[in-house]
C-alpha cells in the first residue's frame, strides 16, 4: 500500500511539474527571443549597436549616428531586471534604451578629463546597474542610472577590472588586475 501511494505521489508531481512547464502557444513568450550584441565603431565611426527579435536569426542595426557613440567602442551589453537594456564602452560611453532599442539614450556622467574605459556591466536581482572598467572603476546605480556611487578599489587601481558579475543584491564579484609596462599582473 506504501509503495502505490508512493508511486502515485511521484506520478502526480511530474505530472504538475510537466504541466508547469508546457508552453501556451497561443501566447508565447518573446523575451527569450531577444538579444543585443555591441562591437566597434564601423564605417559610419560609430560602435554597433544590434538587435534580433527572432533568437539571432536576422540582425537589425540600433543607435545608428547617435552621437554618444560617435568615434566609439561598445565591449557590453546587458539587460537588467526592468527590461532596461545597458551598452557600455570606450571613453566612459554608456547608454541605455527601455523601449527595445528603438529609442537609446546616453546616461550622462561627469569625470575629469582622463575617462576610463568600461568594460563590463552587470545588474543584481534588485536592478542595481555595476560598471567596471579601466583605471580600477567601479560604479554602481540604484536609480537606473540618475545617480551613481565609485567604488575606491585600491587593489585595482590603475588597473583593469574586465568583468564584474551581481551573485546575488549582497555579493558583487569583480575581476581583473593592473596593467604594467610588460602586460598585466
Amino acid at each position: 500500500m506504501n509503495k502505490i501511494f508512493l508511486v502515485l505521489t511521484i506520478i502526480s508531481h511530474l505530472i504538475i511539474f510537466l504541466s508547469s512547464c508546457s508552453k501556451n502557444d497561443d501566447q508565447p513568450d518573446q523575451t527569450n527571443k531577444l538579444a543585443w550584441a555591441v562591437g566597434a565603431a564601423d564605417s559610419t565611426a560609430h560602435a554597433q549597436v544590434l538587435f534580433s527579435s527572432d533568437q539571432g536569426e536576422n540582425w537589425i542595426r540600433q543607435a545608428g549616428t547617435m552621437e554618444a557613440i560617435k568615434n566609439k567602442e561598445l565591449y557590453s551589453v546587458f539587460i537588467d531586471p526592468n527590461g532596461l537594456v545597458w551598452a557600455a564602452g570606450s571613453a566612459a560611453t554608456l547608454i541605455k534604451t527601455a523601449d527595445n532599442g528603438q529609442n537609446w539614450e546616453e546616461v550622462l556622467l561627469s569625470f575629469a578629463d582622463d575617462k576610463p574605459d568600461f568594460a563590463a556591466i552587470t545588474s543584481a536581482p534588485d536592478a542595481t546597474i555595476w560598471v567596471s572598467g579601466s583605471q580600477g572603476f567601479v560604479m554602481h546605480s540604484s536609480n537606473n542610472g540618475i545617480n551613481w556611487i565609485q567604488q575606491s578599489l585600491q587593489f585595482f587601481k590603475g588597473g583593469l577590472v574586465q568583468g564584474i558579475t551581481a551573485v546575488n543584491n549582497d555579493l558583487i564579484v569583480a575581476v581583473g588586475g593592473k596593467i604594467t609596462g610588460e602586460g598585466s599582473e
